[in-house]
């Protein structure tokens, strides 16, 4: 996971310093290392942990939801600091270290926002959902099922 981190920080402030100005091309890079960046948190989460297929497609769809989120919600906030923050000007027009400073944060909170809900899925799991145990089926109701694991008498099931 630190490699996908300094991987991510070092993708930013590289299209930071020598990508595109603020045109369409800029935004389309920072999706483009956003949509990596999850891919590639999504893949170690994959090879760390055996999944079904169930919980593997939550996990794309959980850990993509949080990129994306964590992503906007930085973008956002810096756009509320940014006058307490020690500029010339602008964020974008500056050069200074503290645009790289927030370029790498940027980096962090998006890798971070796209692994503690996968972290906490897990924690989940671990700890205790019906939804996530994987129990065989052997065409019994999951009444019954119930009631044989708190040891009382199965019920029966009537047919109409």
């Amino acid at each position: 996971m630190t490699t996908i981190m300094l991987l991510a920080v070092a993708a930013w402030l590289l299209l930071e310093r020598f990508g595109p100005g603020s045109n369409v091309a800029a935004w389309m890079s920072m999706l483009l290392i956003l949509v990596l960046t999850v891919l590639g948190v999504m893949d170690h989460e994959a090879k760390s942990n055996t999944h079904g297929m169930k919980r593997r497609g939550v996990c794309i769809l959980v850990s993509t939801i949080g990129g994306f989120v964590a992503f906007i919600a930085f973008m956002l906030s810096t756009d509320l600091m940014e006058p307490y923050l020690p500029l010339d000007g602008p964020l974008d027009t500056s050069d200074g270290p503290v645009k790289y400073a927030v370029v790498a944060a940027n980096a962090v909170a998006m890798v971070l926002g796209s692994w503690l809900p996968l972290r906490a899925m897990r924690l989940w799991r671990e700890h205790g959902s019906r939804f996530w145990r994987e129990e065989p089926h052997d065409g019994d109701s999951s009444l019954n099922r119930r009631c044989l694991r708190r040891g009382s008498e199965p019920r029966q099931v009537r047919s109409h």
